[in-house]
């Protein structure tokens, strides 16, 4: 219910400790409707991603970002979520002229 409940959702693969369980989570949540333009996957450029990764961000059309440490890793999140406010205050200003 969150998933639906937010304007922005991050996948963050820092460190293979999983075998990718929010892998598995997030092609459920785009199965049952989730628009796949809010999601971002950021993933260490350290870590190789799987072949079904691959084809899921593909076929889909998630927003992938890579990174090589925590300071671009919160930078990236900051701007996305920096661009994010600004079109969602556009948004509100445009809906409250009307």
């Amino acid at each position: 219910m969150l998933a639906y409940a937010t304007s922005l959702i991050f996948v963050i693969r820092h460190l293979e400790l999983t075998r990718g369980g929010e892998y598995i989570e997030l092609t459920f949540l785009l199965g049952k409707g989730l628009n796949p333009r809010k999601v971002y996957m950021l993933i260490n450029k350290n870590i190789e991603i799987s072949t079904m990764l691959k084809e899921l961000i593909d076929n889909t059309k998630i927003n992938l970002r890579t990174y090589k440490d925590k300071t671009e890793l919160l930078d990236t999140i900051r701007r996305i979520t920096y661009y994010e406010v600004l079109k969602n205050e556009d948004c509100n200003n445009t809906w409250n002229k009307t």
